[in-house]
């Protein structure tokens, strides 16, 4: 998938996600349904994970590659990607840097904001890179391992669509 055209997609689907949540009753939007995760929760959830990949973005080549490395493999298509990504979700649980707070202390109004700043700053940096460079770098996480950069970008689509599939679930 071209770099154009995950922009697109990642904006899309990070604006689902906050549009899910807003059109939710506040209630609702805090419901944890078998003390899972609420809406609001996910959020933050995904402000961590897409923020730490934007905070990576922002790094300059020589640092990324001092910090990470050269990627050892060519990227993954989208598609095996997501077949990738596929077995990894179920009974996957968050490293404790991308846990979110207590439901309680999270403003969805604050979240929304703070996402919506993350993904128009990943969008933006992403200028920074070309084609050539997603695959030639390696960028770690946490569960996964060593990815691309064009496959750790295919996760956080991946990811998002994962979490508003699950807030979609919330009744």
């Amino acid at each position: 998938m071209e770099t154009s055209i995950l922009k697109v997609k990642l904006k899309q689907v990070h604006q689902q996600l906050w549009n899910t949540v807003a059109a939710m009753e506040p209630m609702l939007q805090a419901k944890q349904p078998g003390g899972k995760w609420s809406a609001v929760q996910h959020v933050q959830h995904i402000n961590k994970g897409t923020g730490a990949v934007y905070k990576y973005l922002e790094l300059d080549k020589p640092t990324v590659t001092q910090m990470f490395g050269l990627a050892e493999k060519p990227s993954r298509s989208y598609a095996e990607s997501m077949t990738f990504f596929a077995k990894y979700v179920t009974g996957a649980v968050s490293t404790q840097r991308f846990v979110p707070d207590a439901n309680e202390s999270i403003s969805f109004a604050e979240e929304h904001q703070k996402g919506i700043h993350i993904v128009n700053g990943l969008i933006t940096t992403l200028d920074r890179w070309t084609e050539n460079e997603l695959d030639k770098y390696s960028c770690p996480h946490p569960l996964l391992g060593k990815l691309t950069v064009k496959e750790m970008l295919y996760f956080t689509l991946f990811h998002a669509q994962h979490h508003l599939n699950t807030v979609e679930g919330i009744h």
